[in-house]
């Protein structure tokens, strides 16, 4: 499965923040953005539930202050 994790952040400390979720195992690439959200993760993992693992593990992070999951649907 893969999913698209859209993240916001507070202000303070951002860079550790994104070294954090680069180190999460199952995300493949995460980088910083402009608008409404300030850091997209990409995310690969074998079931739903490691998805929904990934997704708790970055809300644990001291400066998310939400996410929003988008799951990527194969016909």
């Amino acid at each position: 499965m893969r999913a698209v994790i859209l993240v916001k952040l507070e202000p303070k400390g951002v860079l550790g923040t994104l070294e954090s979720v680069r180190r999460i195992k199952g995300v493949t690439k995460a980088f910083f953005t402009f608008g409404r959200y300030d850091l997209i993760a990409f995310v690969e993992a074998p079931v739903l539930g490691d998805i929904c693992r990934i997704v708790l593990e970055l809300n644990k992070l001291p400066n998310v202050t939400s996410t929003e999951t988008l799951l990527e649907l194969q016909p």
